[in-house]
Protein backbone atom coordinates (compact mmCIF):
# COMPACT_ATOMS: atom_id res chain seq x y z
CA UNK A 1 0.00 0.00 0.00
CA UNK A 2 1.45 3.37 -0.96
CA UNK A 3 1.78 6.16 1.57
CA UNK A 4 -1.13 8.14 0.11
CA UNK A 5 -3.53 5.25 0.57
CA UNK A 6 -2.20 4.40 4.02
CA UNK A 7 -2.54 8.06 5.05
CA UNK A 8 -6.10 8.17 3.73
CA UNK A 9 -6.90 4.96 5.55
CA UNK A 10 -5.37 6.40 8.73
CA UNK A 11 -7.63 9.47 8.46
CA UNK A 12 -10.72 7.28 8.03
CA UNK A 13 -9.79 4.94 10.91
CA UNK A 14 -8.80 7.87 13.15
CA UNK A 15 -12.09 9.67 12.59
CA UNK A 16 -14.08 6.47 13.20
CA UNK A 17 -12.21 5.85 16.47
CA UNK A 18 -12.81 9.45 17.55
CA UNK A 19 -16.52 9.23 16.77
CA UNK A 20 -16.85 5.86 18.55
CA UNK A 21 -15.02 7.22 21.61
CA UNK A 22 -17.18 10.33 21.76
CA UNK A 23 -20.45 8.44 21.20
CA UNK A 24 -19.69 5.99 24.03
CA UNK A 25 -18.44 8.70 26.42
CA UNK A 26 -20.72 8.90 29.49
CA UNK A 27 -22.92 12.00 29.59
CA UNK A 28 -24.74 13.70 32.44
CA UNK A 29 -28.54 13.77 32.31
CA UNK A 30 -28.48 17.55 31.80
CA UNK A 31 -25.95 17.39 29.00
CA UNK A 32 -22.20 17.64 29.10
CA UNK A 33 -19.89 16.94 32.00
CA UNK A 34 -19.19 20.01 34.08
CA UNK A 35 -22.82 21.09 34.15
CA UNK A 36 -23.66 19.47 37.51
CA UNK A 37 -22.41 19.52 41.05
CA UNK A 38 -19.17 17.80 42.04
CA UNK A 39 -21.24 15.03 43.68
CA UNK A 40 -23.18 14.46 40.45
CA UNK A 41 -20.11 14.56 38.23
CA UNK A 42 -17.99 12.25 40.36
CA UNK A 43 -20.78 9.71 40.80
CA UNK A 44 -21.38 9.71 37.02
CA UNK A 45 -17.71 8.95 36.43
CA UNK A 46 -17.34 6.38 39.21
CA UNK A 47 -20.53 4.57 38.17
CA UNK A 48 -19.44 4.44 34.51
CA UNK A 49 -15.77 3.47 34.77
CA UNK A 50 -16.47 0.39 32.62
CA UNK A 51 -17.14 2.63 29.61
CA UNK A 52 -15.18 5.72 30.74
CA UNK A 53 -11.77 4.14 30.18
CA UNK A 54 -12.54 2.41 26.84
CA UNK A 55 -14.05 5.59 25.38
CA UNK A 56 -10.95 7.57 26.32
CA UNK A 57 -8.63 4.84 25.02
CA UNK A 58 -10.39 5.06 21.64
CA UNK A 59 -9.97 8.83 21.54
CA UNK A 60 -6.34 8.64 22.73
CA UNK A 61 -5.41 6.03 20.11
CA UNK A 62 -7.11 8.06 17.37
CA UNK A 63 -4.79 11.06 17.85
CA UNK A 64 -1.52 9.52 16.57
CA UNK A 65 -3.42 7.71 13.81
CA UNK A 66 -4.95 11.00 12.64
CA UNK A 67 -1.60 12.73 12.94
CA UNK A 68 -0.05 10.11 10.64
CA UNK A 69 -2.82 10.73 8.10
CA UNK A 70 -2.37 14.50 8.17
CA UNK A 71 1.42 14.21 7.87
CA UNK A 72 0.84 12.02 4.82
CA UNK A 73 -1.38 14.71 3.27
CA UNK A 74 1.32 17.29 4.04
CA UNK A 75 4.00 15.14 2.39
CA UNK A 76 1.81 14.67 -0.68
CA UNK A 77 1.32 18.43 -0.94
CA UNK A 78 5.01 19.07 -0.43
CA UNK A 79 5.92 16.66 -3.21
CA UNK A 80 3.41 18.23 -5.61
CA UNK A 81 4.21 21.91 -5.07
CA UNK A 82 1.18 22.47 -2.89
CA UNK A 83 3.15 23.98 -0.04
CA UNK A 84 1.29 27.26 0.03
CA UNK A 85 -0.23 26.82 3.46
CA UNK A 86 0.78 23.25 4.24
CA UNK A 87 3.69 24.01 6.61
CA UNK A 88 1.48 26.26 8.75
CA UNK A 89 -1.25 23.60 8.55
CA UNK A 90 1.14 20.91 9.73
CA UNK A 91 2.33 23.05 12.65
CA UNK A 92 -1.29 23.76 13.66
CA UNK A 93 -2.18 20.08 13.47
CA UNK A 94 0.87 19.02 15.50
CA UNK A 95 -0.15 21.62 18.10
CA UNK A 96 -3.69 20.20 18.07
CA UNK A 97 -2.39 16.66 18.53
CA UNK A 98 -0.12 17.62 21.42
CA UNK A 99 -2.74 19.66 23.29
CA UNK A 100 -5.50 17.10 22.62
CA UNK A 101 -3.32 14.29 23.87
CA UNK A 102 -2.62 16.18 27.10
CA UNK A 103 -6.31 17.00 27.60
CA UNK A 104 -7.43 13.42 26.96
CA UNK A 105 -4.82 12.01 29.34
CA UNK A 106 -5.98 14.44 32.04
CA UNK A 107 -9.70 13.94 31.41
CA UNK A 108 -9.66 10.25 30.61
CA UNK A 109 -7.20 8.87 33.09
CA UNK A 110 -6.59 11.41 35.89
CA UNK A 111 -10.21 12.52 36.31
CA UNK A 112 -11.50 9.05 37.27
CA UNK A 113 -8.81 8.75 39.93
CA UNK A 114 -9.81 12.13 41.36
CA UNK A 115 -13.50 11.19 41.18
CA UNK A 116 -12.83 7.99 43.12
CA UNK A 117 -10.74 9.95 45.61
CA UNK A 118 -13.64 12.38 46.11
CA UNK A 119 -16.18 9.57 46.47
CA UNK A 120 -14.05 7.84 49.12
CA UNK A 121 -13.01 11.01 50.98
CA UNK A 122 -14.13 11.77 54.50
CA UNK A 123 -16.72 14.54 54.77
CA UNK A 124 -14.07 16.91 56.15
CA UNK A 125 -11.93 16.38 53.02
CA UNK A 126 -14.75 16.76 50.46
CA UNK A 127 -14.14 20.50 49.90
CA UNK A 128 -10.48 20.01 49.09
CA UNK A 129 -10.92 16.92 46.89
CA UNK A 130 -13.86 18.61 45.15
CA UNK A 131 -11.76 21.69 44.41
CA UNK A 132 -8.98 19.52 42.99
CA UNK A 133 -11.53 17.66 40.85
CA UNK A 134 -12.94 20.96 39.51
CA UNK A 135 -9.44 22.31 38.82
CA UNK A 136 -8.60 19.15 36.89
CA UNK A 137 -11.70 19.61 34.72
CA UNK A 138 -10.75 23.24 33.99
CA UNK A 139 -7.18 22.20 33.21
CA UNK A 140 -8.33 19.72 30.58
CA UNK A 141 -10.58 22.40 29.03
CA UNK A 142 -7.62 24.81 29.02
CA UNK A 143 -5.82 22.42 26.69
CA UNK A 144 -8.89 21.53 24.60
CA UNK A 145 -9.78 25.12 23.64
CA UNK A 146 -6.52 25.92 21.84
CA UNK A 147 -6.41 22.33 20.53
CA UNK A 148 -9.72 22.74 18.69
CA UNK A 149 -8.61 26.13 17.38
CA UNK A 150 -5.35 24.62 16.08
CA UNK A 151 -7.25 21.75 14.48
CA UNK A 152 -9.68 24.11 12.76
CA UNK A 153 -6.86 26.30 11.46
CA UNK A 154 -4.82 23.28 10.35
CA UNK A 155 -7.66 21.62 8.45
CA UNK A 156 -8.61 24.92 6.82
CA UNK A 157 -5.03 25.54 5.71
CA UNK A 158 -4.67 22.00 4.37
CA UNK A 159 -7.93 22.54 2.51
CA UNK A 160 -6.63 25.80 1.05
CA UNK A 161 -3.42 24.05 -0.06
CA UNK A 162 -5.43 21.24 -1.69
CA UNK A 163 -7.62 23.87 -3.37
CA UNK A 164 -4.55 25.56 -4.89
CA UNK A 165 -2.96 22.37 -6.24
CA UNK A 166 -3.93 21.13 -9.67
CA UNK A 167 -3.60 17.45 -8.74
CA UNK A 168 -7.00 17.04 -7.04
CA UNK A 169 -10.53 18.20 -7.64
CA UNK A 170 -11.22 21.61 -6.18
CA UNK A 171 -13.99 20.20 -3.96
CA UNK A 172 -11.40 18.33 -1.84
CA UNK A 173 -9.91 21.65 -0.83
CA UNK A 174 -13.26 23.36 -0.49
CA UNK A 175 -14.47 20.57 1.80
CA UNK A 176 -11.34 20.97 3.94
CA UNK A 177 -11.89 24.70 4.26
CA UNK A 178 -15.59 24.27 5.11
CA UNK A 179 -14.98 21.51 7.66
Amino acid sequence: MDSGRSGGLALIVGILLTVAGNLTHPRAAGGELGSGSVDTETSLIVNNLGIWYPSHVLITVSIPILLFGYVTVYRMLRDRDGRTFSVAALLSIVGWATLSFLAIIIDGFLTPLLAQNYANAAQSDKALTGAIFDYNFLLSLTFLGPAFLGYTIGISLLGASLFKTKTHHKWFGTAGIVV
